[in-house]
């Protein structure tokens, strides 16, 4: 399956986040829900390190899918369908590619991150559509990253400096 990148996209950071925060505000209570719930899940998965190898597997089987469950739950509001808290599995249903996106992405976003920090910010950037395209267009993990790559080359400063902003406000949290 391929994805069209040959549309003009309007790039506005305070849209996305405008946007964010109104469809945060039709379901805080799941949201919020869902993030104590991913939270404990990955902090759970690091608490079980002394287990030796088990924290950091643990946290590569579940992390992807996961993260999927967030896009999956913010694509139905943004449909305007009703979500509850199953929504938040639904990135189980393509488990195995949440899962090599979530291993190959770690490693090329610590290996950039390492180096120095704009490396990390430009290769966070570039693949930042890697999970909703697995998710919603069932791609592959190579198809959707390079799907991805493709889209965000023509507004790669703009989109790294979303995820510039997106690390500020993580690290303001």
């Amino acid at each position: 399956m391929t994805v069209d990148t040959t549309t003009t996209w309007s790039i506005s950071i305070q849209r996305w986040l405008s946007g964010g925060w109104r469809l945060f505000r039709r379901e805080p209570f799941l949201l919020l829900l869902a993030t104590l719930f991913y939270f404990c899940v990955v902090f759970g998965t690091f608490a079980s390190y002394r287990y030796e190898s088990i924290g950091p597997l643990g946290y590569f089987l579940l992390n992807g899918p996961l993260i999927l469950g967030f896009y999956a739950f913010y694509f139905e509001l943004i449909r305007g369908n009703p979500v509850n808290f199953s929504t938040f599995f639904e990135g189980f249903r393509v488990y195995l590619p949440a899962v090599l996106a979530q291993f190959v992405l770690s490693v090329l976003l610590s290996l950039g991150y390492f180096f120095f920090i704009l490396p990390g910010l430009i290769l966070e950037a570039l693949f930042i559509f890697t999970y909703p395209l697995i998710l919603e267009k069932r791609l592959g993990v190579w198809e959707a990253m390079r799907t991805s790559k493709n889209v965000v080359s023509s507004f790669l400063f703009e989109f790294s400096g979303y995820v510039l902003l997106k690390w500020i406000l993580y690290l303001l949290g």
